[in-house]
């Protein structure tokens, strides 16, 4: 896990490009704190650049750019490839063996076998460029979920420039323009949904694909890295399935905790996180575990997170007391650590700080349980999305006017596809109240997010699948894979999520949908596979999700008072009387001063 980024620009002198890429590489040092390095091609006018996070084969042996041995490929890499073993071995075999311990030479071995194809192997979270200098080729690759971030930016006269941060990027004079979309989007999304960043020339490489530039050339090349399940499931009873799905996660999570740096997991209390600790401990007995609880009971998960302790009697358990001086005392840096605005990620912040602190280089999450197992309240409303699709757009232009939130986001269903339906499930302010905020015209707000993101018609498939469509590549993407990097690589903490790895998704998209609808308790099928392991207080306890006492510190804190007084309005005043969620209001803050502008 580390950071990455480059230039290629023949009109820029070797040195300007290394002086731009050298400081793009300093301020992601937190992602990188191991190692640095910079590799320059000068006939190509192309610089790569490093931060390394060690975790696997922790000897200057890994460090980046690394360059094979022929010297025609060179790579800068971020993330961890799941079965680089298994693909070491197979190259091997074909005579292209590895002489490190790295993932990252198994990727250059893969390209220098197969070719473009051999990033279909990679089944892992990750994002790199890989430089061909045979085919004069520069490559950049994300995974399929979009785990590990990865933006592209490109300006007039054909350079370009790459990183694992926006902020990084926006350090070139070429690409500082903002995105006149983005206060709206965060207002509608609280985040900046699909390819909108803070800055209209740069966006994210498409997850599950390998961009390719020709530089002499000029062309430009997308190639999809998605390939079909590895394993084709044919289930005729649920048993089956719930078989399939233990031991499905024992080869995750086998492959998962392979590190060579300290390695643990985020213990909510939840199911998730939970499942993943109970199950590792099989593996690892002395498994780690960090939590956090407070001093408001309500919110506090303590006692969840101690029953599974107490299942896990050779573990390493650390839990930390995160109050409202902790958060307040906090919340500039947050802000600062924050690459794109978003009204999440303030709890993985601060889980992070902790697990980092306690010596840990590397963490398990349980992210993407909810999305692909039904885990939330959208996989129930989905059904009324698919019946008042069916009413014509302007039916829902009244809705505008009433007072509850819930009743109002039925306006979004004018935009129709997925965007209607995620803003009626998700959005935080209708274009009424934005326009107002913004000092726009409401006609203003509904083109912006008729433009942003590209709307895609609904699938024709199950309620369940559609949600699960909807949260996966919306939700999670977007909000909480993109605010989980940069808050842990903030403390130079790898996080992992084993629901995401495909062996997991795969089997995931081949159990009949039926069988994961929610019923009386939210993701059966992970509750029915591990019931044996899990405490019954936690598996039958209500959803409450990894959430902090914000409403209670917005609330009552004296300090909230000044953080928000500048706000324009009376929106502090709203809070306080219950007409806004605390997300609403800490998203409003997010536009003051035009911080990520």
């Amino acid at each position: 896990m580390c950071r990455i980024g480059g230039i290629v620009d023949q009109r820029k002198s070797s040195g300007e490009r290394s002086t731009s890429v050298a400081a793009m590489m300093q301020l992601m040092q937190s992602g990188g704190p191991d190692g640095e390095g910079i590799f320059t091609d000068d006939t190509s006018g192309l610089t790569l650049g490093h931060r390394r996070l060690a975790i696997l084969d922790l000897t200057e042996a890994g460090h980046q750019p690394m360059i094979r041995r022929d010297g025609q490929l060179a790579l800068t890499y971020n993330g961890e490839i799941y079965n680089f073993r298994e693909l070491r071995q197979e190259l091997a075999a074909l005579g292209y063996p590895c002489s490190t311990q790295t993932d990252t030479e198994v990727i250059l071995q893969a390209y220098a076998c197969w070719g473009k194809q051999g990033f279909r192997r990679l089944e892992g979270m990750f994002a790199f460029a890989l430089w061909d200098a045979s085919n004069q080729q520069l490559w950049l690759v994300r995974d399929a979920e979009g785990i590990k971030p990865l933006y592209l930016a490109t300006w007039n006269g054909g350079g370009l420039a790459f990183a694992s941060t926006v902020k990084a990027l926006k350090l070139l004079p070429d690409v500082e323009a903002e995105h006149p979309a983005w206060p709206v989007l965060l207002l509608a999304y609280g985040h900046l949904p699909g390819s909108v960043t803070t800055c209209k020339h740069i966006e994210p490489v498409e997850p599950g694909t390998a961009w390719g530039y020709h530089v002499v050339t000029g062309n430009k090349e997308v190639y999809s890295i998605r390939s079909s399940p590895t394993t084709q499931y044919t289930f005729h009873q649920k048993g089956e399935a719930l078989d399939a799905l233990r031991k499905t996660m024992q080869q995750v999570l086998a492959r998962q905790l392979y590190s060579d740096a300290p390695i643990g997991l985020f213990l909510s209390g939840g199911i998730d996180s939970s499942i993943l600790a109970l199950s590792s401990s099989e593996i690892r007995p002395d498994i780690h575990t960090s939590a956090v609880f407070f001093q408001e009971k309500a919110y506090s998960e303590s006692r969840f997170q101690d029953l599974v302790r107490s299942r896990i009697p050779q573990g390493k358990h650390l839990s930390h007391a995160i109050g409202a001086n902790d958060f307040f005392s906090s919340l500039a840096q947050i802000q600062q650590d924050s690459d794109l605005p978003s009204c999440d990620g303030i709890n993985t912040w601060f889980i992070a700080k902790f697990a980092r602190e306690e010596g840990l280089k590397a963490v398990l999450s349980g992210l993407g349980a909810d999305e692909y197992w039904g885990g939330y309240p959208s996989f129930k409303r989905m059904k009324w999305v698919d019946w008042l699709s069916k009413f014509p757009a302007d039916v829902w232009r009244p809705t505008r006017l009433l007072s509850q939130k819930a009743f109002r986001r039925l306006v979004f269903l004018r935009l129709g596809g997925r965007t209607g339906a995620y803003l009626f499930l998700r959005g935080l302010f209708v274009p009424q109240d934005i326009a107002r905020i913004l000092h726009m015209t409401e006609q203003e707000v509904w083109e912006i997010l008729s433009q942003y993101p590209r709307n895609e018609s609904l699938p024709t498939a199950s309620a369940f699948d559609t949600a699960a469509l909807l949260e996966t590549k919306g939700y999670m993407r977007d909000q909480l894979l993109r605010d989980s990097d940069v808050m842990g690589m903030a403390h130079g903490l790898e996080i992992r999520v084993p629901f995401l790895d495909p062996l997991l998704t795969d089997l995931a998209s081949q159990i009949p949908a039926a069988w994961k609808e929610p019923t009386e308790y939210a993701k059966p099928m992970l509750i029915d596979a591990f019931k044996d392991k899990l405490p019954v207080a936690v598996w039958q306890r209500p959803k409450m999700g990894f959430t902090f006492p914000f409403d209670e510190w917005f609330r009552h804190d004296e300090r909230s008072k000044a953080f928000f007084a500048d706000l324009p309005g009376d929106y502090h005043r709203q809070f306080l009387q219950g007409q806004l969620h605390w997300s609403q209001l800490y998203t409003l803050s997010l536009l003051k001063g035009r911080i990520y502008g």
